[in-house]
């Protein structure tokens, strides 16, 4: 039969969730007749977490079980993740793997799309760095069809095992497909980076799907993708992204006491602007999507010749070496835990970021933006859409 790794996953995933099904109906049966539950010999949890793990290294040759890495897709980049990084995190891969099984299970869905959209995405992650995953599911054609309402999203957290920190481990926000492709027509960046993400852990194939009504000579993320450059309104999103920034700025940053700044939170904020300033600068109109890795995107901000403006101080894209210099120690791989600290603000820092956003404020107050979206754009969304969800329900 098909020996593709993606085929023999779908296949022995099966058989593993129809194992557990067995088990507990077994243990059902065996109440229900007033005998006792036999103890079990194993724990059927890690027996299928060492199995993933044999299966993977048995099935592909590249160094990434596990992973679906998509480094030569468009607009994804794995320069932050090296074969020697992606090795040390193998077991965290398998976790992710099962957890995403296990949603599957407990909720009836299936999910088409899942990617990593956190720090080990945009290149800021250490060794210690929880996983964030974001998801796209689909219910089942008969959940459609019904007058009950279903849950446009909603989140599931995976606790460590190995510690007593109460932070998620593994932590997984998931969009229905209709909700996820409503956003993306609506300029949501935050869809937009999931797509683009260079860590890739599921993709619905829709060449297992006969008669899907999708073109499958590019696969339907990257079509995804493409539609993204089509249709985005780069003044829309760079509006938003700097409201976003602004509000994160007062809320993490400027709001907390002396001594209390997480430090990880300025880099978050500086990507926002760092964003503005790639979408607004005038050099790279042809270029898409902006980068999602933050060494990559102030490297290309570095690069670009800058949009020279006599009514501002500097241009668009022009980052001043100092601020350059800080925000390049701060992401240096041999600092990025140190992004977890709490410590006092950094005033250099934060007078250029106040100063930043005043500049883009004032630089956009004359750019109109539609807000309203032409039939024409969800006309092209509905043609990936509709044949992937008619692919993707039949289960």
């Amino acid at each position: 039969g098909d020996l593709s790794p993606s085929v023999l996953l779908a296949k022995a995933n099966g058989l593993l969730l129809a194992a557990r099904k067995l088990q507990k109906e077994t243990d059902e049966k065996r109440k229900n007749e007033g005998l006792d539950v036999r103890p079990r010999e194993v724990d059927i949890s890690k027996v299928r977490s060492v199995m993933e793990k044999i299966r993977f290294m048995n099935t592909v040759d590249t160094p990434t079980p596990l992973l679906l890495s998509r480094c030569n897709s468009i607009g994804r980049d794995c320069s932050d993740a090296s074969s020697s990084r992606q090795e040390e995190e193998l077991p965290d891969n398998a976790l992710i793997h099962q957890c995403l099984a296990e949603i599957e299970e407990k909720h009836n869905i299936r999910i088409i799309f899942a990617s990593e959209c956190s720090s080990r995405s945009i290149g800021t992650s250490h060794q210690n760095s929880d996983h964030d995953i974001a998801a796209i599911f689909v219910y089942p054609t008969d959940r459609y069809l019904s007058l009950k309402p279903v849950a446009k999203s909603f989140q599931a957290d995976f606790p460590s095992q190995c510690n007593n920190d109460q932070q998620p481990d593994v932590q997984v926000i998931l969009w229905e497909s209709r909700h996820a492709f409503e956003l993306l027509s609506n300029n949501n960046h935050t869809l937009l980076e999931v797509f683009q993400s260079p860590l890739v852990y599921r993709v619905f194939d829709l060449n297992d799907a006969k008669n899907a009504g999708l073109s499958t000579q590019r696969s339907w993320d990257r079509q995804v993708l493409d539609l993204t450059g089509l249709t985005f309104d780069r003044k829309r999103l760079a509006r938003s992204s700097l409201s976003q920034g602004e509000s994160n700025y007062h809320r993490f940053i400027k709001s907390k006491p002396k001594g209390n700044v997480r430090q990880k939170k300025y880099v978050h904020v500086i990507r926002k602007i760092l964003l503005v300033e790639w979408l607004l600068n005038e050099t790279n109109t042809s270029s898409w999507p902006p980068p999602i890795h933050m060494p990559k995107l102030l490297q290309s901000l570095q690069e670009c010749n800058a949009h020279h403006d006599s009514n501002f101080d500097y241009p668009v894209g022009n980052i001043p070496p100092k601020i350059q210099r800080e925000v390049a120690e701060m992401i240096k791989p041999s600092n990025l835990p140190l992004l977890q600290n709490i410590g006092d603000h950094r005033s250099l820092l934060d007078s250029w970021i106040m100063s930043r956003m005043s500049f883009l404020k004032d630089r956009m107050k004359n750019i109109r933006v539609c807000k309203e979206r032409e039939a024409a754009i969800i006309t092209q969304w509905d043609e990936i859409l509709v044949p992937l969800m008619k692919a993707s329900s039949a289960f």
